[in-house]
């Protein structure tokens, strides 16, 4: 059984202070840590269970930039076998265009 987990990058705020950004309209991002996301963690863990248990290859997903390979890497060091990544101005949200972008 083959796979797929949607991963996302996330900022780690559990021990940092958030500042607000000159604009006042966001969060200064620039001493901000980024991880992958507990829940994706986890859901990349289970698929690694379930592929164990019943074969097949675990994909994991990220739609970003390219911080975001860091997220992608990180799976693949926990035992999933491919990745998949796509810029948020090349990926077209369409089944068809998901389908191509497991394909590579």
């Amino acid at each position: 059984m083959n796979v797929v987990v949607c991963v996302k990058r996330v900022p780690m705020t559990q021990e940092v202070d958030l500042e607000i950004d000159a604009s006042k309209k966001d969060v200064s991002k620039d001493m901000l840590a980024y991880v992958l996301n507990e829940w994706d963690n986890y859901a990349v863990e289970e698929a690694i269970q379930i592929v164990e248990k019943f074969g097949g290859a675990v994909t994991a997903v990220t739609v970003g930039s390219e911080d975001d390979e860091e997220v992608l890497r990180r799976c693949l060091a926990m035992g999933a076998e491919r990745r998949s990544g796509s810029t948020r101005e090349t990926f077209h949200w369409t089944g068809s265009s998901f389908q191509k972008s497991l394909q590579k």
